[in-house]
């Protein structure tokens, strides 16, 4: 399975404003697991008040956006997570280096198979 790429509209204000307190997580596990349940514990961890979007991107591979920075600053280190008895790790999604951070912002995980 090739990696999973996702592009944004540039200039997209709601886009933007969308994955500016994005976090990208991924569940690091030789199998893929069940989605529902995987969605289910995630929104047990982070209520809507604080992360007002979680989507799954592929394999074991989520979204979560968060209601302002600090939240995610917070969360990201709080991390990583024990979701059906395997890791759940987050990281900062970038927006192309606009945003002073890592570039990849997260893309090492939307790249990866496992």
């Amino acid at each position: 399975m090739e990696g999973l790429e996702i592009e944004l509209d540039e200039g997209g204000e709601e886009i933007t404003r969308l994955t500016k307190y994005t976090g990208v997580g991924m569940i690091w596990a030789n199998r893929m697991l069940n989605r529902r349940g995987v969605l289910r514990i995630l929104r047990s961890i982070w209520s809507e008040r604080i992360a007002s979007y979680i989507r799954e991107l592929g394999r074991n591979k989520y979204a979560i956006t968060f209601e302002n920075e600090e939240d995610l600053e917070k969360e990201i280190e709080e991390g990583p997570w024990l979701v059906m008895g395997h890791c759940f790790n987050l990281k900062k999604m970038g927006n192309k280096g606009r945003d002073g951070g890592n570039e990849s912002g997260g893309r090492e995980f939307l790249d990866s198979n496992t």
